[in-house]
């Protein structure tokens, strides 16, 4: 009997590593979707301000803040 108990003590340790991992994976999906949108954010600027630095920081900046925003209102409407 002690030893079923053992199983279930380390299957029950097994689930919550497993558990721990999976929000581990979530949150760098969810960072690696940051960066590419970063990278696309980057890319646009680019092409839109034709190379002119300080229209292309500009729009970064504004295109960030819309971003942020549309983060909020999603975190929002998931709660």
């Amino acid at each position: 009997m002690a030893a079923y108990q053992q199983l279930r003590e380390e299957l029950a340790d097994a689930h919550t590593t497993i558990e721990h991992l999976r929000a581990d994976e979530r949150e760098r999906e969810k960072q690696l979707r940051e960066y590419q949108n970063q990278e696309n954010i980057v890319k646009l600027v680019q092409t839109i301000a034709g190379g002119e630095p300080t229209q292309a920081n500009e729009l970064k900046q504004r295109l960030n803040e819309y971003i942020r925003e549309l983060d909020k209102c999603l975190a929002y409407l998931r709660e």
